[in-house]
């Protein structure tokens, strides 16, 4: 993902979380496990919140949802 794409970037819970949206509209993110590094490429924010934003509040436990607004919001303000 290139540096001027990134729209947001961050933790949730423990696991740092890159977000970016290129010029195609698509959803970039990049995150890491203690698998390895591991990215998905959404099509809508639908697709986004599901396949990503979700699993990871999941993994971590995290129960306060607030982090997610802000990258939702950075996400939907990058793609308007």
């Amino acid at each position: 993902m290139e540096t001027s794409e990134v729209v947001w970037e961050g933790r949730i819970g423990s696991t740092p979380l890159k977000v970016g949206v290129p010029h195609a509209g698509r959803i970039i993110a990049e995150w890491d496990t203690p698998a390895g590094s591991r990215h998905k490429i959404a099509d809508s924010m639908e697709e986004f919140e599901r396949s990503v934003l979700f699993q990871l509040l999941l993994t971590a436990g995290e129960t306060d949802d607030s982090v997610t607004e802000d990258v939702k919001a950075a996400v939907e303000k990058a793609i308007a």
